[in-house]
This record gives C-alpha cells, structure tokens and sequence, in this order.
C-alpha cells in the first residue's frame, strides 16, 4: 500500500475524486472551522480565509493527534452573484430554490481558493476565478432538480458535473475550479512543497466555450 503524501482537509467528495483522478495518494481529515462571514468582507477575502484556515487546522490537528507531519491541502469554493452576494450550500430546499432563482438566466462567479501548509506550518494560497453563465430556468426545471437532493451539499445550490450541466450554457475559466479544486493552482502548490501525480502534470487551461458542446 503506497502511503500517503500530503492530507486533504476536507469532506467533498468532488475534491477527493479530482484528486485520485490526477493520481494523488493522500489522506482525508476533517478540521473543524466556523464558515460564517466577516462583517463588510469581500467575496475573494472570505474565500481564501476560508481555504488557509482549513489547511492551517488541519496542520494544527494533526500535529496535537502527533500524526505524521505531512502537508496539508485545503480549499472553499463560492458562488458569488454580480451584486457580490454570497450563495454558500443552501440550509434547506427552500434556500435552494432561492439561490437557482437568482442564478437563472444572468451569469455568475464561481471562485475557489486553494492553500497548502507544509510541514512546517507555512501556508501559501492560491486563487481560481471563473464565470458561469445559466439559461433561464422554469419553475419545473427548479423543483425537479431540487426534488433531487443534489443541490442541497453544493456551493450555489448546483453541481455543474451533475443535473446542472443541463442549465449552463457557458462557461469561462477553470472547469475543475468550478467543481471545487482548479487543477493548475493545487499542481502547483503540491509542486512547491515536491509532490507530484504520478500520472503526470496536467494544465487546466483557461476556457471559454459554449458548455453543452463541451459535454
């Protein structure tokens, strides 16, 4: 059994995924961290606070666990409307709603914030920005995909490698961004620290297609 290079500070399925898919041998742990927002702070600031503080608990857990000390990956992912209002996961059915309602028919940001503490309890961070245009979804298309719980564990209320596909119809940026973990900013961070997939370095180019071709 190959052991594991870094930990993930996480409980996403999406981002342990990603990351198997890119040949990464880790471990997960959940680091307890209060999400709630500052008062008066920007979308890019709460993000990347979010995403150090994850990495930099995860760090300080595995250290008082004396666990091995190996670096600490974590992320946060926010949907973000033009007016700078923050959709987080919805807390029930009826705030999804909510949140597809304001995604339809307008575009939107996707950010995710990246950071890894290495072993010595230095973070570094990095930033994925991408927009995400929605066609305009009847009331049907919003109960339905609601009715089928996907949206209620998701950022925005959508997770746009599942249902959700069907209702953008472009998108600029990173794809795995848009996911939750942008693969050249994790690439490199892991990089910086020396790990490395062992399937190789992948670039996650910047895009801008019409998305239902892409799928």
């Amino acid at each position: 059994m190959t052991s594991p290079l870094f930990y993930l500070a996480s409980t996403s399925p999406r981002r342990r995924e990603l990351l198997e898919s890119w040949g990464f041998v880790f471990e997960l742990i959940n680091p307890q961290v209060e999400e709630s927002k500052f008062p008066h702070e920007s979308p890019v600031a709460y993000v990347q606070r979010m995403s150090s503080l994850k990495s930099l608990r995860g760090w300080e857990s595995i250290s008082v666990q004396q666990k091995e000390l190996l670096p600490v990956l974590g992320a946060d992912t926010i949907v973000c409307t033009n007016e700078n209002r923050i959709l987080g996961k919805p807390r029930d059915k009826v705030e999804a709603r909510l949140f597809l309602s304001l995604l339809s028919g307008t575009d939107h940001s996707v950010l995710t914030a990246v950071s890894l503490t290495d072993r010595s309890g230095k973070t570094f961070s990095s930033l994925s920005t991408s927009k995400v245009t929605f066609k305009k979804l009847s009331a049907l298309e919003i109960d339905q995909y609601v009715k089928s719980g996907e949206p209620l564990d998701k950022a925005g209320a959508y997770g746009i490698q599942g249902g959700a596909k069907a209702f953008v119809e472009k998108i600029e940026g990173s794809f795995t961004g848009i996911i939750g973990l942008p693969k050249t900013q994790t690439m490199q961070l892991l990089c910086r620290v020396g790990i490395t997939s062992t399937a190789g370095i992948f670039i996650d180019r910047r895009v801008t297609s019409q998305f239902q071709k892409r799928v």
